[in-house]
């Protein structure tokens, strides 16, 4: 009889350690989420270009990479190919997640005055690696420019570096995540002043 008693104490106690074990899992997960690096995009100063988001193909354009011969052409390799522009156009952020398989949404934050940009990546892809091409240069569409001081902004082709840094970005007051971020670099030309 005692040893009844031993044996429903311990089976007791293994459901409640089980219990609280689990409790403490999903409470850390939650934890790991809302500790993520947090980033407030800042509206614009009058004049500035900001902030753009769109959907791209997150394949390199080139038909072969230099450094392996790797066949890229939008199909292959890291960065990006078919953009879908949803800057000043009033789209919804949804619709930019409307993507398949090769496609992702990202969010571009420029710093004109360092004459670069961020790419933020919104979209988690299995085939994320360090190396990050822009094949042709990119022009910001004029849309997006007006009422700013600049006559064209294009992001430069080169090979970048992608950081995998997951972060929450706050956008027109959506957070969203981000899974990565690219630095490129721009081309600007300013209006003219008269």
């Amino acid at each position: 009889m005692k040893r009844i008693r031993i044996l429903i104490a311990c089976v007791f106690a293994l459901f409640i350690g089980a219990g609280i074990f689990f409790a403490c899992q999903k409470n850390s997960s939650e934890l790991l989420v809302n500790e993520l690096e947090r980033v407030e995009i800042q509206k614009a100063k009058p004049g500035e270009v900001n902030v753009i988001i769109f959907k791209v193909t997150l394949r390199r354009e080139i038909d072969e990479r230099p450094r392996d011969k790797k066949p890229c052409g939008c199909r292959e390799c890291f960065g990006l190919c078919d953009f879908v522009w949803f800057p000043a156009f009033k789209e919804s952020i949804a619709e930019a997640f409307k993507t398949d398989e090769h496609q992702a949404p990202v969010l571009i934050e420029f710093d004109t005055a360092r004459n670069q940009a961020t790419l933020y990546i919104l979209e988690k892809k299995d085939y994320f690696e360090s190396e990050f091409g822009i094949d042709s240069s990119l022009d910001i569409p004029e849309k997006a420019l007006e009422n700013t001081n600049f006559t064209s902004v294009t992001i430069k082709d080169g090979l970048y570096t992608f950081y995998p840094n997951e972060s929450k970005v706050k956008y027109d007051g959506t957070d969203l995540i981000s899974y990565g971020t690219v630095v490129v670099d721009l081309s600007i030309v300013n209006k003219s002043i008269k």
